[in-house]
């Protein structure tokens, strides 16, 4: 029987890793967004934001809810924080 998954740690913040490290969110789950260079990190919730902003306009996140997926996700640069305590690791590096 598979196991529920609670915590999911993205690795790398690009595009495609913020946007996972997002829908994750949306869908209730808590994110460690983990990236070595903490520049990158420092983008992701700007194209999140953006990303939150067409969802929001089309119906699919509430602003209730928009909040609360904002709350669900943390960022680090620090691999062990990120995956000590995932239920399942997603690799979104380039």
């Amino acid at each position: 029987m598979a196991q529920p998954i609670h915590q999911v740690c993205v690795v790398g913040s690009g595009t495609m890793g913020t946007q996972i490290a997002l829908q994750c969110a949306v869908f209730g789950k808590s994110v460690w967004l983990h990236d070595t260079r903490e520049e990158a990190l420092q983008r992701s919730p700007t194209t999140m934001s953006a990303i939150l902003d067409e969802m929001t306009e089309a119906g699919l996140v509430s602003d209730e809810d928009r909040s609360k997926v904002f709350d669900r996700i943390q960022q680090t640069t620090s691999a062990s924080e990120a995956a000590s305590d995932a239920d399942l690791v997603i690799e979104a590096v380039k």
